[in-house]
Order: C-alpha cells, then sequence, then structure tokens
C-alpha cells in the first residue's frame, strides 16, 4: 500500500502532533494528485488542530481549492476560492491572488467558458512573470495552451505549450514534460494528425507512469481512447477507456470516472450494443447527479435519449433528450443544447412528427451555422433533406439538399487551406530546424575562428590549413542555405499546384450531375416532364453519384493524412472471393457479361487482413470491369498463394487500355482517352482507393493487358504481415 496512506494514518491518530505543521501541510500537498480524497481529510485535520501562520493558511486554502475542483465539487471550490481571493488581498500576496486566478481559470475551463479562462490564465501569467517564478510561469503557460486548443488556435496551442516544454526539459521536469506531451497530443488530435497525436500521448502515458502518477496516467488513457473513438478503432478504445476507468475509479477521482463512463456509453452507441451502452449511461448520470454538475447531467441524459432512440423507444429517448435539454440551458452550454435539440429533432423524425421535427431544427440551425459546428450542422441539414422527403416537399427538399452541399463544399475548401497552411507550418518548423543547425555551425565557426588565431602564431603552414577549413565551412553553410530555400520554394509550388489539380477536378466531377439536377428540377418546377416519377428517379441516381463523390475524396484524405485504420484479423480468402463473386455474378449477368472465379487455395489458408476494406478492393475492380467490359464478354477474377503473398488477379475482355495509360490509371480523377473513358457515373477515385489500401496492407497493385483482351488489374498483400497506418 502507498507509504503515504500509511502516514495519514499515523497522523490522524496521533493528532498530528508527531510533526511539525509544514511537514503536515507539505504530506497533504503530495497527496493531492494522487489522493483527493485523503489529501482533504489531512488538509480538514491541519486546520482543525493547528495554528496556522498566513503563509500556511494561504497554503491550505489552495489545496482546498484544488482539492474540491478535482473531485468535481464545482460549488465548494468556487466558495473556497473566494476565500482564498479574499486571504490574498487582505495578506497582499501576489503569489495567491495569482494562484486565484489559475484557479479561476480551470473552473471556467471545466464549465466550457474557455475564452473566459484564457483571460483569467493570461492574468495569472503577468503576475507570475511580475514576480519571476518560472515553475508556475511553466505551468500557467501549458494551461494557456489548451484554452487556446479548445477556441480551435491549434497551431498556437502546440507553439505556446513548447514554450512550456522547453522549461520543463531545461529543469529535467518529467512531469511538467508528461503534461507538455499530453498538451500537444490532443491539438495534434484536433488538427486531424492522429499518428502524432498517438505519438505524443503515449510518451506521456509511459512518462506518467514512470512517475506512478495515477491521474497523469488516466488522463493520458482517456485521450488516447477517445482517438480510437474519432477514428472509428472501438476495440481499441473500449481497452483504453476501460483501463483508465479503473485507474480512476481506484483514485477516487468521482468526476473522471463519469466522464470515463459516459464515453463508454457513447461508445457502445456506435458500436450497437445498446444494453450496455444503457448501462453505462445510467453509471455516468448518477455519478454527475452526486457531483451536482448540471452540464454534465445534461450531457449524460442526452446520450441516454440517443441509446433509447436507438433502440427505438422513442417515447423515453424523447424524456431524456427534453430533460438533458433543459440542464444543458440551466448550465448556458449552447453547444450541449443544439447537440440535444437535434437529436430531439430526430426523434421526432422517427415517430413521424414531420412538423415538430422541423420546428426543432429551426430552433438551432442558425445557432449552429454561426458556430461553424460541421457536424452539427450536417446533422441538422441532413435531417431537413429526408422529413421534406418524407412530406412529400420535394422542392424544399431539393433546397435543403443545395444548402447541405454548399457548406459540405465550403468545409472542403477550408479543409483544403488547413492543409496547405499545415504544410507551410510544417515548413517553417523545418526551416527553423535548419536555422538551428546553421547557428551551431555559427558556433562552430566562431570556434574554428579563435583556433586559427592560436595556430597562425605557431604556424604559418597551420593557418594556410584553418583558413582553408573556414572556408569549407562557409561554402557548406552558404550550400545549406540555398538548398533549403529550393526545398521550401519547390514544396511551397508543389502544395499550391496539387490543390489548385485537386480543386478543378473535383469542380469538373461536380459540375456534370448537378446541371443534370438543375435541368430536371426546372422541369419539374415548369411541368415539362412527362413522366415526374422517372425524373425523380434520375435524380436520386445523381444525389448517389455525388455522395459516391464526396465519400471516395474523404476515404482518400483519411489515407493522406495517416488516419487509415486497419481491423486486420485472419480471414479465409475462399470464403471471401466466393462471396463478392457471388454478389457480383448477377450485375454482370444482366449487362450480357460472364463473371467466372478461378481460385486455387487451399482451404485450411487464412491471411491476416482487413476483410472490409479488401473486400472493397475487389468490388472497385469488379465493379469497374462490369461497367467498362463491351457486353458480351467475360471478366475472370484468379486467386492464388505464392511466396508468402495471396495474389488475386481482375481479367477482363475488350476493351483495352493503351500501355501509355496503365501507370495513371491509380491517379485520381484520371480517365483515358479511348473507349475505357469514364461514361458510367463512377467517382474515378476506385482504383486511387484500392491502391491506398493495398499498400495499407503492405502490398502492391499493377495493371497489365490482358488475354482476354482488356485489362488485368493485379494484386497481393502478404499472408502473415499486419500493417497499417
Amino acid at each position: 500500500m502507498n507509504k503515504y496512506f500509511w502516514l495519514l494514518v499515523v497522523l490522524l491518530f496521533t493528532g498530528a502532533s508527531a510533526q511539525p505543521v509544514d511537514d503536515e501541510v507539505s504530506l497533504a500537498e503530495q497527496l493531492l494528485n494522487q489522493s483527493p480524497k485523503k489529501s482533504l481529510t489531512l488538509i480538514a485535520q491541519i486546520k482543525s488542530s493547528s495554528v496556522l501562520s498566513i503563509e500556511q493558511q494561504l497554503k491550505v486554502q489552495d489545496m482546498l481549492v484544488e482539492a474540491h475542483r478535482s473531485l468535481g465539487n464545482i460549488a465548494l471550490a468556487n466558495e473556497e476560492l473566494q476565500a482564498l481571493k479574499t486571504l490574498a488581498e487582505s495578506s497582499d500576496t501576489e503569489f495567491y491572488q495569482a494562484r486565484g486566478h489559475r484557479h479561476q481559470a480551470e473552473l471556467f475551463y471545466s464549465a466550457g467558458e474557455y475564452a473566459k479562462a484564457e483571460k483569467a490564465h493570461r492574468q495569472a501569467l503577468s503576475i507570475f512573470t511580475t514576480i519571476g517564478h518560472d515553475r508556475q510561469i511553466a505551468t500557467v503557460t501549458l494551461r494557456l495552451s489548451a484554452a487556446l486548443r479548445t477556441q480551435g488556435q491549434y497551431h498556437e496551442a502546440i507553439r505556446i505549450a513548447q514554450q512550456a516544454f522547453n522549461y520543463f526539459d531545461e529543469n529535467q521536469d518529467v512531469d511538467g514534460i508528461a503534461s507538455t506531451y499530453s498538451a500537444i497530443g490532443l491539438a495534434h488530435e484536433f488538427l486531424g494528425n492522429y499518428t502524432q497525436a498517438l505519438s505524443a500521448l503515449h510518451k506521456s502515458l509511459a512518462l506518467s507512469m514512470q512517475l506512478e502518477d495515477t491521474n497523469g496516467i488516466a488522463d493520458s488513457l482517456y485521450n488516447i481512447a477517445t482517438i480510437y473513438l474519432e477514428t472509428d478503432d472501438l476495440a481499441e478504445a473500449r481497452k483504453y477507456f476501460t483501463q483508465a476507468l479503473e485507474t480512476d475509479s481506484a483514485s477516487g477521482h468521482k468526476g473522471d470516472v463519469a466522464y470515463d463512463y459516459i464515453r463508454l456509453a457513447e461508445l457502445e452507441l456506435k458500436a450497437g450494443n445498446i444494453e450496455t451502452g444503457r448501462q453505462h449511461g445510467v453509471a455516468a448520470y448518477q455519478l454527475f447527479e452526486e457531483l451536482d454538475s448540471a452540464r454534465n447531467q445534461g450531457w449524460a441524459r442526452i446520450i441516454q435519449g440517443q441509446i433509447e432512440g436507438a433502440d427505438e423507444q422513442y417515447l423515453i429517448a424523447r424524456q431524456f433528450l427534453q430533460e438533458g435539454i433543459a440542464l444543458a440551458e440551466l448550465s448556458k452550454d449552447q453547444m450541449l443544447v443544439t447537440r440535444g435539440t437535434m437529436h430531439l429533432a430526430e426523434n421526432a423524425f422517427q415517430e413521424t412528427n414531420y412538423d415538430e421535427a422541423l420546428k426543432l431544427i429551426g430552433l438551432v440551425e442558425n445557432e449552429a451555422t454561426g458556430r461553424d459546428n460541421a457536424e452539427q450542422v450536417e446533422f441538422l441539414l441532413e435531417t431537413k433533406v429526408k422529413t421534406f422527403v418524407a412530406k412529400d416537399s420535394f422542392k424544399d427538399a431539393f433546397n435543403s439538399l443545395s444548402a447541405l452541399r454548399e457548406y459540405q463544399a465550403k468545409r472542403k475548401r477550408e479543409l483544403q487551406v488547413e492543409t496547405i497552411e499545415r504544410l507551410q507550418h510544417d515548413i517553417a518548423s523545418q526551416a527553423k530546424d535548419h536555422e538551428i543547425a546553421l547557428l551551431e555551425k555559427d558556433k562552430m565557426l566562431a570556434q574554428a575562428s579563435a583556433e586559427k588565431a592560436k595556430f597562425m602564431r605557431n604556424s604559418g603552414i597551420a593557418g594556410v590549413g584553418m583558413l582553408l577549413v573556414l572556408m569549407t565551412i562557409l561554402a557548406l553553410k552558404e550550400r545549406e542555405k540555398r538548398k533549403l530555400a529550393k526545398v521550401e520554394q519547390q514544396l511551397l509550388q508543389e502544395t499550391a499546384k496539387q490543390k489548385d489539380a485537386l480543386l478543378a477536378d473535383v469542380s469538373h466531377e461536380l459540375r456534370t450531375p448537378l446541371t443534370i439536377l438543375k435541368l430536371h428540377i426546372e422541369c419539374l418546377e415548369h411541368d415539362l416532364s412527362e413522366n415526374p416519377k422517372e425524373t425523380y428517379l434520375t435524380l436520386n441516381n445523381k444525389i448517389a453519384e455525388l455522395n459516391k463523390l464526396i465519400d471516395d475524396i474523404y476515404q482518400l484524405t483519411q489515407s493522406d493524412n495517416g488516419a487509415l485504420d486497419l481491423h486486420c484479423e485472419a480471414i479465409s480468402p475462399a470464403a471471401l472471393l466466393e462471396q463478392v463473386v457471388n454478389q457480383h455474378r448477377p450485375f454482370a449477368e444482366k449487362t450480357g457479361l460472364t463473371l467466372t472465379l478461378d481460385a486455387d487455395i487451399p482451404a485450411p489458408v487464412t491471411v491476416e487482413m482487413d476483410a472490409l476494406r479488401i473486400e472493397q478492393v475487389i468490388t472497385n475492380l469488379l465493379s469497374n470491369s462490369v461497367a467498362y467490359t463491351d457486353s458480351p464478354g467475360n471478366i475472370l477474377l484468379k486467386s492464388r498463394i505464392m511466396n508468402g503473398h495471396w495474389q488475386v488477379e481482375v481479367l477482363d475482355s475488350a476493351p483495352a487500355v493503351g500501355e501509355q495509360d496503365w501507370d495513371r490509371l491509380f491517379d485520381r480523377l484520371y480517365r483515358c482517352e479511348s473507349s475505357r473513358s469514364r461514361r458510367t457515373g463512377g467517382s474515378g477515385l476506385g482504383l486511387s482507393i484500392a491502391k491506398s489500401l493495398v499498400e495499407a496492407h503492405g502490398g502492391s497493385i499493377k495493371v497489365f493487358p490482358s488475354d482476354l483482351g482488356g485489362v488485368r488489374v493485379a494484386f497481393s498483400i502478404p499472408v502473415n504481415s499486419k500493417q497499417g497506418n
């Protein structure tokens, strides 16, 4: 058992008479991070049995605020904070005045008032800077980074966190370094840099475990789990959330335990495990109720409402959602109000209360749009579209769909700009690293100059040699500068070129279906359509094309950003191929094509792969062949196990593709200038997606001429090699 626990027992049973007050206060401070409850008990013992100096009173009062805040006792934390402020002002103690601002900032942060939290942190930072308290400056700087991150200033948050890291690293403050890694990881998470985020958070976890800091361990586990939840790796998310829950439960951090439960409830909802999600939601709500946290009670009720809605318990769902919205309004958390209302609108839609659903959407749509919360705006617009369709209000549905597409296009442009800015920021960071390297060379040059003077006094030959050394260093330095400038210019030009090409291609892909949509809608509007049902079918087909294009672009963006996760397991390739061929054979036969499977794979053989991703690869290849092969014709799917690799080939009959186009077929949105140019409405991204998925498995994919007269696309992946980003 922890040594601090036994010290606490001794103190409690001896009336704290065995140690001086300063030692007792020091012990209470050590206990604060490991067990706020035990620290609170010891602080109460100190206050009741000791005569304290002003400095000791301030210290004890400061710890009281910290302990209550850690335990989620927000009302008590605010009461003790007011007492601390009064005592600090009456004693004119600047250090604890700054601590008061810092505590106030943390309470603002917990309440979701991030702009106020930033302001309070800056007030604390100003005072700590004046009195020259470096440790507090670094700690508050780190918390300021968090306040900036929650307001969307991610690059600035990383820059500020790096300032704190420099101090902690210089002073070998392992606890501070761990906290900084955590802050940097969270900022990268919001930027979508999941690989960098996980790397930083795992470093934070390792250092927290080294320190036996249970609070830091739990925070790292929780943050890692959140990234896996966002990237839909539910198995890993569940593992880390469960570990965080076990750690927080052992430490007695009731507020953190409640957060673990509510995240687990969200996870199980996403996984479709209704009963388990329901249990976690109840546990979270009860804990938040004990902590008297109205805002978080509202959050839990909204999650419970979503779970009941998913279970088609619409009456119970409505009650939970309405209660959650009321609690969120009481806490003045408008974002949570909007979240609850949009799910209440979804619930009304499921109950076929379409007018109520539209009314609820109207209550929060402007607020969500003004805050530019993409998830909420898109959810609301999508709900409007399907509600209008259900009401047979096709014009309103089309207007809402247009608004949705315009918003998505706007967000896409913004994401492209953010990507370019991130690249430019990375270039700037590399430039800074090169600049530091050049400064080191300048330092070497200065040292060399001193040596030169010494040698010149002793030997003319040595002086000439040193001169040559200096000239070499200067030449290397200039070459390094020119090389850096050239690389930076090339990267910027390539980025701009890729952005322009992507925008042009995507615009071209969108223009044709949008034009067709516009023409058919105008026909409906002016009663020019001879067959309205057929026109509506055409509209739905074109909308499906646009959705497919957007989904394909999103999947490729995930691959580019390193967010393409694989869930590999041992799969029978023979069974997978049989399943895919059976799905596609009716479509092939309908177009006058014969689809044949030739799979020579021993039954016991399995391949480590993400079955859904590889099925998508094969589906893309077969869909291409069905779409582009002349009728009557043949498609052959061949598969073998050779040299430790699973090899798959899709061959089709005429028409063929010119050799000059083979290497470019995997380019995004590329189309051949031949009889196989895209004429069937595909997104033009199928082969690009197939390539990214195969390479994520550690494999390769290539195009060859087919013996049947058309194209042969072949890919292979290692049988027992788990790959992925």
